[in-house]
């Protein structure tokens, strides 16, 4: 497992001390109904019980998670000690297929700063230079526009929408897919 990065975030390996921070920002309906497979409510035990999880699915090669960290550094208020909690990332690799779905989350304080952004960059770019990634793809809700705007900043292409696919809060949602092949993110980062 790998710690991750960027100007303003550390994005680390989850521990079982996240277990308490993630279960209060997980628990909001809001941040559910934009994911698609977040349990709602989000209980400690569910967060828990996914940490737990995370050590064999990295062993495994079946997925790579990161907490979503802002720096002590980057905080605004004073007497902050250590970086805070904002959210999760992470990769389902398909290693038959070389390619890896990213997803992402971020509390609803956090929302609107960018940090999801500069999270997804930042895996997208250990996906192809050491997660042995070909492809790598991202996909969101039509109703949650924001997130496209975070996969096109990473250098995503709109690959399609798939029509009612997925129902989440019982309303039936469209999913936007997004995607990238390793030649053109390294075109692009040149």
């Amino acid at each position: 497992m790998v710690t991750l990065e960027t100007s303003r975030l550390q994005l680390r390996p989850f521990n079982i001390y996240d277990a308490d921070p993630l279960a209060v920002l997980a628990d909001d309906r809001r941040v559910a109904a934009s994911t698609g497979t977040l349990p709602f409510p989000y209980k400690r035990e569910h967060a828990s019980e996914w940490i737990a999880k995370h050590a064999e699915w990295w062993l495994d090669g079946t997925q790579s998670i990161w907490a979503i960290n802002v720096k002590a550094a980057a905080e605004a208020g004073p007497g902050t000690q250590k970086p805070r909690l904002i959210g999760a990332i992470g990769l389902i690799h398909d290693r038959r297929h070389v390619n890896a779905e990213m997803g992402y989350w971020i509390g609803h304080a956090s929302w609107g700063q960018g940090f999801a952004t500069e999270a997804a960059r930042a895996v997208v770019a250990w996906a192809f230079d050491d997660g042995g990634v070909h492809r790598l793809y991202g996909q969101h809700f039509a109703t949650n526009p924001a997130s496209g705007r975070v996969l096109e900043k990473c250098g995503m292409k709109k690959e399609g929408l798939l029509r009612r696919h997925f129902v989440r809060f019982e309303v039936a949602q469209d999913v936007v897919v997004y995607g990238i092949l390793k030649d053109e993110w390294e075109a692009s980062a040149r």
